[in-house]
């Protein structure tokens, strides 16, 4: 997307949006979320919404402490997600992420985890 339209988009600081979008999912009323632990510490989450009319859940938010990435702990997360929404009644489960580089491991959990990928295309402009 280049760098002028990421600005646009995120801010000058990436990680202080990226910080306050968790905030922000963790204070969600309508979002489930479940906590990984290790030996303690907290380890990473995921958070997901509910639509009782539509059936749909969606998973929001699965995000891992980099120091306990690539250990398998997204693809349990998302599974937890998953079998949580089954149970409530959940005919589909939606999860989104990025097609650039840097959402790889993303995309491999959650196709490890039987997810389908949908094409889109989005096209962003600088006005």
């Amino acid at each position: 997307m280049g760098d002028e339209i990421f600005g646009r988009l995120h801010g000058e600081d990436w990680r202080h949006q990226q910080q306050e979008d968790v905030e922000k999912t963790l204070r969600d009323e309508k979002s489930e979320v479940w906590v990984a632990e290790v030996d303690g510490d907290v380890a990473g989450f995921a958070s997901a919404v509910m639509d009782a009319d539509t059936r749909v859940g969606e998973i929001h938010m699965v995000a891992v402490h980099p120091d306990f990435q690539n250990h398998g702990l997204g693809t349990q997360l998302t599974d937890v997600a998953t079998d949580r929404l089954r149970h409530a009644g959940m005919t589909v489960v939606l999860v989104s992420t990025g097609g650039d580089i840097g959402h790889a491991p993303a995309r491999r959990t959650y196709e490890k985890a039987g997810f389908t990928p949908m094409p889109a295309v989005h096209y962003f402009k600088a006005l």
